[in-house]
């Protein structure tokens, strides 16, 4: 009755849709505005909530309810999740149904409704310069060149194992690359770094295999992927403890589907980075830690002298 109604007086239909057509469609359209991983997390979501409502999700979408969002949360923590991660999944779905508001599908958005957890998280620890030395010691020489890469300039797991010989300029004495995380239907910016001294002899010492570019600087390490049993990130953490390095597990869940946290692993070295250049980084102007991890892609050198000055001075030669 109040569809007839509203349709004689705005001479258009209310468009009825269930919780789950919507949302399906939403996730649909998030991935051709939305990174991969963005719009992957986002699906997660979205299945886990349908799945959770069961049959309540092939209701109205104006029956969606605060309490299913709260319900929902609240299972995410019985499965062993952390608090930080619960409130990403109701900020996710606040997305989701603000489009279905603004789109005047439900005139109230229900996970606004659902507060947010306190948050508890784990932070990052810095490697010391003994331990990066300890590191280097035991790594083979791929393993020695990602932490540099890391230790020095900062560059995710992922990023450094990708390197080839077309992201190093030797004539400018830099390294030329795309950040990982460019976001999707931006404007992508090459970023240029002058090239640590200690990273310098490094590939200065590597043999030159192929006349090609793009061969990888790692060929071994940039054919592994990121996670899993051999995986990069697994291979870094054994190479830790033959190093004699402690993780230093932090407060995460003992069982459930949820992670554990710890304090040092290969990211800890792009914080690392970030604190030894705004030290160390001589520059006429202020330098934001923004610009540092390339955020921004304002810090580029662009003269010989200039991207000489911006060198970070040398750490003692981090490796025989």
């Amino acid at each position: 009755m109040l569809g007839e109604i509203y349709e004689r007086a705005n001479a258009s239909t209310i468009e009825f849709r269930s919780t789950a057509q919507f949302l399906r469609d939403w996730i649909q359209s998030k991935k051709m505005t939305t990174a991969p991983g963005t719009s992957r997390r986002y699906g997660d979501t979205v299945e886990g909530f349908l799945k959770h409502l069961g049959a309540k999700s092939e209701r109205s979408l104006g029956a969606a309810t605060p309490a299913g969002v709260m319900t929902y949360r609240d299972q995410q923590l019985a499965q062993g999740k952390s608090n930080k991660t619960a409130n990403l999944e109701v900020k996710t779905l606040r997305i989701a149904f603000n489009m279905a508001r603004k789109r005047g599908l439900i005139l109230t958005n229900p996970a606004e409704a659902v507060e947010m957890l306190p948050e508890m998280s784990v932070g990052r620890d810095t490697f010391t310069r003994q331990q990066i030395l300890d590191l280097l010691k035991v790594a083979d020489p791929e393993w020695r060149g990602m932490i540099l890469l890391g230790a020095c300039h900062g560059l995710r797991l992922g990023a450094a194992a990708r390197m080839t010989w077309a992201n190093v300029d030797m004539e400018r004495r830099s390294l030329r690359f795309f950040p990982q995380k460019d976001r999707r239907g931006m404007q992508r910016y090459e970023l240029e770094i002058p090239l640590h001294s200690d990273l310098e002899d490094y590939i200065l010492s590597l043999p030159i295999r192929s006349n090609r570019s793009d061969s990888p600087l790692f060929p071994t390490l940039s054919r592994k992927k990121g996670n899993g049993a051999n995986g990069l990130s697994d291979t870094f953490t054994r190479l830790m403890v033959t190093a004699g390095i402690s993780r230093e597990s932090g407060s995460g869940p003992v069982s459930g589907r949820g992670r554990n946290v710890f304090r040092l692993g290969f990211h800890s070295f792009r914080h690392t980075a970030i604190i030894h250049m705004q030290v160390r980084v001589v520059q006429p102007r202020p330098v934001s830690s923004q610009k540092l991890r390339g955020h921004r892609p304002d810090f580029i050198p662009h003269g010989r002298e200039d991207h000489r000055s911006n060198r970070i001075a040398s750490v003692q030669q981090l490796y025989n």
